[in-house]
């Protein structure tokens, strides 16, 4: 079988030279006459370059970083994947999403996996620092002396969509077409965090290539089962909120939240993708209805209940190794509620109340996600 496994590397249609920063949008086709798409197998590689200011490399001595719980994955705002039919998924928001997944499965040995340091992940935020210099290495010049060049840092990550996250048969490109990949890349004041970060500080992706694997079409027919998310995100400003929104998900298992300081999305000393506690939290009510239009409350009290029903709702989503330990280990706050079934929220406005003593002048945003599952057939 190994034999007839293909691999791919795919240029962006609108590829840059130069390479690709903040705001851009990059492309991807992927295709394969009387090929399947390999479930699980798409990667992304670039090398990285950040710099304090235009055109200068960022110093050893500079604070700035990435999220080290998360690596590459930091500068990549959204993700859209379709084909002919249509929209497969649109994932907004998605480094919290994966710092989510990081904080609540990973401790700080998993993090020496060669999968992980590969993604520019660390235990540590002084690995992201790390992570964003140039690599140093001894070379020779023309007379023989010995001299130091400077090579960019490479990263290849396994993007969370939904055809990574895939059971059943292989994508037929026959059959369903060609898949676009769509992403959106990162504000500066987003994907880099630390004390030397500013206005001034940049980011590239140089080289940057989509990789992934095919194998024959075989014919086989069967059913494709993805997981992936819907999303929503509120400010809240008030100790008494209401967030209410009709999610496109019909086969949802459960909603995970996390909270940022709303003064924290446009500082670029602090870290954007940050799970903060909410303080002074009192109650958290789900309300919706299912698919038979019965009214479904969940109601908590206590922000230890909070946190482990929303591990849980991660853990029901195809997350291993949920912990408890993990996320309070990561400085994390993650509260949530798992539907024990799949529910259609698409028709029906899914509301969520949080109530609290929050008196303060800050507000938080509520990032709320929405863990669903998609199907497709060959």
């Amino acid at each position: 079988m190994s034999a007839n496994i293909k691999y791919h590397s795919v240029v962006a249609e609108n590829d840059k030279e130069s390479g690709f920063q903040e705001f851009d949008t990059v492309d991807f086709v992927l295709t394969g006459e009387g090929r399947k798409l390999a479930k699980n197998s798409i990667l992304l590689s670039y090398d990285l370059q950040v710099n304090s200011t235009a055109g200068t490399p960022k110093a050893v001595t500079d604070q700035i970083r990435y999220n080290h719980k998360i690596g590459g994955h930091s500068f990549f705002e959204s993700f859209q994947v379709s084909n002919p039919s249509g929209v497969v998924e649109n994932l907004q928001s998605y480094p919290i999403f994966c710092n989510q997944i990081a904080s609540a499965t990973l401790s700080q040995n998993d993090y020496y996996s060669l999968d992980l340091l590969a993604e520019g992940r660390g235990p540590i935020p002084e690995n992201a620092e790390i992570g964003c210099e140039r690599v140093a290495s001894d070379s020779f010049t023309a007379t023989g002396a010995a001299a130091i060049s400077f090579s960019d840092s490479q990263q290849c990550i396994r993007p969370l969509i939904a055809l990574n996250r895939m059971s059943g048969q292989d994508y037929s490109f026959d059959k369903n077409g060609p898949v676009r990949i769509s992403m959106n890349l990162a504000r500066i004041v987003a994907a880099l965090s630390g004390g030397d970060n500013s206005a001034n500080s940049e980011y590239k992706l140089v080289n940057l290539r989509l990789r992934f694997k095919s194998v024959p079409d075989d014919g086989a027919k069967g059913a494709m089962m993805m997981l992936s998310y819907g999303h929503i995100k509120q400010t809240i400003n008030s100790n008494s909120a209401n967030i209410s929104a009709r999610i496109p998900a019909k086969a949802v298992t459960g909603v995970s939240v996390s909270f940022l300081k709303q003064a924290d999305e446009s500082s670029f000393q602090a870290d954007s993708y940050a799970l903060n506690k909410f303080p002074n939290l009192e109650e958290v009510r789900f309300l919706f209805s299912d698919n038979l239009s019965n009214n479904i409350s969940y109601s908590m009290e206590e922000p230890n209940d909070m946190m482990k029903r929303g591990l849980k709702a991660l853990g029901s989503a195809g997350h291993d190794q949920v912990q408890y330990s993990k996320l309070l280990a990561n400085d994390g706050f993650i509260i949530g509620q798992d539907f024990s079934q799949t529910v259609d929220i698409s028709q029906n406005k899914f509301t969520t109340q949080i109530k609290s003593s929050h008196t303060q002048g800050s507000p938080y945003v509520a990032h709320c996600f929405f863990h669903n599952i998609l199907s497709m057939s060959n």
